[in-house]
């Protein structure tokens, strides 16, 4: 068993958690106390992926839920499906990172906070057989998303690969714009993959006429199920985290990917109508084109009953079809796996992933932001200066930004 611990960081990681283990729990025929209820042994084959067991037969999730603010874990804690959760997986704060990186990062509640999510991530490692990844679900927005996170991938989570599911402030404001350019760094020394998001690209894919945070979250949660489909359930081809990040990822720090999401019921059945969204910029959970840029590499995690031989037909068409937009060092340009069991009211679905360059784009934009501000002013930095964030640490993020921008474009070209 490979087993997969994820780490929600803030209340965006809290939030979409929440969803996020809902639905996990309902695909495996779990209830809100996490006693199986469920229909087939297929629901229970894998279920030690993502949950432990204990002797009296409860499965709970391999899971920490952690934010300064005590608002969003208390939230969780009163919801109907706190049962689902071991008390010790929820860590609230007593205080809030009052929206700075600064606080987030360096404040003795965020040390405490850091210390006691190594702690019960250690616990769960050493109750695990193999665990393949940390997955941490946070924003670069908020003051914990951003500090703490990076407070956590800068101290180590015992060698074990990280990813990170990473909402990107869309349209900058000056906090948000400082904590994203100071955390970005840190997903691009030491996260393996970096899953982007954006509060644009999530709720254009919800496909309501006027989403609100609850479709966004559930939108952010239904990529993550079809990312761990073919490690939850039996299927034609298998491709697990490990396997996407050595087939997506040319260089480590190019580990930038964009998704989307494709629905046999919205879309069309065919493996050729869902196969169209891997590219399409309205499909892209945030705002980028991937089109715009080259793509470095690409893969489709699909569930349900799908020929592999017009699955294949059908992306090397779309290779053509596209040749501008691949390099030509790029002899595989595709990687799929096929997980038979579909989602809850559907006959097929889809989650695609591409690494393309224009992903840049979504730091760079951080960065551009932050150069205005320290242009005419410095805005509100005095309040990072009162944490311990000097204009060196900012200005060697910048460095470590446009490095990343520049490896990309310099890749995409060669």
């Amino acid at each position: 068993m490979q087993e997969i611990i994820t780490i929600h960081i803030g209340q965006c990681g809290v939030c979409v958690g929440l969803k996020y283990w809902e639905s996990l729990a309902d695909e495996h025929g779990l209830d809100c106390q996490g006693r199986f209820v469920g229909s087939s042994p297929l629901q229970l084959e894998k279920i030690g992926v993502n949950f432990a067991e204990s002797q009296s037969g409860r499965h709970s999730p391999r899971a920490v839920f952690a934010d300064l603010d005590s608002t969003s874990v208390a939230a969780l804690s009163a919801s109907s499906c706190t049962g689902l959760f071991r008390p010790d997986s929820l860590i609230e704060g007593t205080g809030e990172a009052a929206s700075t990186y600064g606080r987030g990062y360096d404040s003795p509640g965020a040390k405490a906070m850091a210390e006691s999510i190594l702690t019960s991530v250690q616990r769960q490692l050493e109750l695990s057989d193999r665990v393949r990844a940390v997955h941490i679900v946070h924003s670069l927005g908020g003051g914990t998303g951003s500090g703490l996170t990076s407070r956590l991938l800068q101290q180590g989570l015992s060698g074990v690969p990280v990813h990170t599911f990473s909402l990107f402030p869309g349209q900058p404001a000056i906090i948000e714009a400082y904590n994203a350019t100071l955390c970005a760094p840190h997903l691009a020394s030491s996260a393996e993959i970096t899953y982007c998001w954006d509060l644009a690209g999530l709720r254009a894919a919800s496909e309501r006429p006027k989403p609100d945070i609850e479709d966004v979250n559930r939108t952010a949660a239904n990529m993550m199920l079809g990312l761990t489909a073919c490690v939850r359930f039996p299927g034609q081809l298998n491709l697990s985290p490990g396997k996407l990040a050595s087939a997506l990822v040319p260089l480590p720090r190019l580990h930038f990917l964009l998704s989307s999401l494709g629905w046999g019921s919205t879309h069309g059945n065919s493996v050729r109508e869902l196969s169209a969204r891997m590219l399409s910029p309205e499909a892209q959970l945030a705002a980028c084109d991937p089109s715009a840029g080259r793509i470095l590499s690409a893969a489709g995690i699909f569930r349900g009953r799908v020929p592999i031989q017009a699955l294949d037909s059908a992306l090397t068409d779309l290779r053509v079809r596209r040749e501008a937009v691949f390099p030509n060092w790029l002899t595989h340009a595709f990687s799929t796996g096929v997980c038979d069991i579909p989602p809850r009211g559907e006959t097929v679905s889809a989650a695609f992933f591409v690494n393309s360059s224009s992903t840049a784009n979504l730091v760079e934009q951080q960065a551009t932001q932050v150069r205005k501000l320290f242009a005419s002013g410095r805005a509100f930095f005095h309040l990072y200066q009162q944490e311990g964030i000097t204009e060196g640490d900012m200005s060697e993020a910048l460095d470590e930004c446009d490095r990343l921008c520049s490896l990309y474009r310099e890749t995409a070209t060669a």
